[in-house]
């Protein structure tokens, strides 16, 4: 029997033999592939079998069909960990929720001293657009909230006809606010795109966390390009960058939750960025994917329904 062993278990099945010959019963489960070429668990179990005087005679076993209670033990795990998956998203969804709620008050703050100083008419012409710099920035980041809000509620964008270039443009002034001088960002916009129906902070979401993603995988410089083009009925959007790159390995598992490739000793990275990307993406009708390898960069493709 032990050719219809997978290779990776015959080891583990000779050591069965060795294990009988020290004590009276063992017991153990291995893969088998059947003469149709099927791959089925197996339960084995030798048994040692003594004679009149006490000694040991023969070695009996029994070979049992294992597949489906495998198969439900696997289930159960998959979805036992699916709901630890869920448990610590709500957890960090209340979490960002309250964190939210508190940074939007701060503004609120910001601005009404913000508008108290413009009524001031002392202020110079230079004072007045720093103050005005000072409201819009809190506006932008009671957006920002907003969207923190509506990621940790659940609560989707609603959409409407959305102009991918204008939102990557925005990104591109935002994003080099952010980044150090030795990353250049590049704008590649199509002409004449058909709008995408899509929630209009959502889509500066996924866009933005792209950006800031191809930041982050050139810790020492590089370029960032933000592309877009009509491709039969979908825009695309690529965001690509000239950094670090990955493996097959860490490509196939990037739009885990909680999957990163960032330093587990610092907070820039949850693991949440990706997978809500994709949530958008789906949501949207359309796709999100990535290309990469090692030393060569990433590029990520949003592919969105034309309206």
């Amino acid at each position: 029997m032990l050719e219809q062993v997978i290779p990776e278990h015959r080891d583990l099945v000779r050591s069965l033999v060795n294990l009988t010959a020290e004590r009276p019963y063992s017991e153990m489960d291995c893969q088998i592939v059947t003469p149709d070429g099927r791959r089925r668990w197996v339960t084995i179990t030798a048994a040692l079998d003594f004679g009149a005087d006490g000694k040991a005679v023969r070695v009996v076993g029994t070979v049992a069909d294992t597949t489906e209670r495998h198969e439900r033990d696997l289930q159960r795990a998959t979805l036992e960990d699916q709901l630890h998956t869920w448990q610590r998203a709500e957890a960090v969804g209340r979490l960002a929720s309250g964190v939210a709620h508190d940074f939007n008050n701060v503004l609120g703050v910001v601005s009404g001293w913000a508008e108290l100083l413009e009524r001031d008419d002392t202020l110079g012409p230079h004072a007045r657009d720093q103050v005005a710099a000072i409201r819009r920035a809190a506006a932008h980041g009671r957006t920002l909230t907003q969207q923190l809000v509506g990621v940790s509620r659940h609560h989707a964008d609603p959409p409407r006809p959305v102009d991918v270039n204008e939102v990557v443009l925005t990104v591109a002034d935002m994003i080099e606010r952010l980044i150090p001088a030795t990353i250049h960002v590049h704008r590649e916009l199509g002409t004449d795109l058909p709008m995408v129906s899509i929630g209009p902070t959502e889509m500066t979401q996924v866009v933005l966390n792209l950006a800031i993603n191809a930041r982050d995988a050139m810790p020492n410089g590089g370029d960032l390009t933000l592309l877009t083009r009509a491709v039969d009925d979908q825009v695309v959007v690529e965001v690509t960058d000239t950094g670090i790159g990955m493996d097959e390995a860490t490509l196939q598992r990037i739009f885990e939750p909680f999957f990163t490739t960032k330093a587990a000793s610092t907070d820039s990275g949850t693991g949440l960025g990706l997978s809500i990307c994709q949530t958008i993406a789906k949501r949207a009708g359309g796709t999100i994917s990535a290309r990469s390898a090692v030393g060569e960069g990433t590029t990520f493709s949003v592919e969105l329904p034309a309206t």
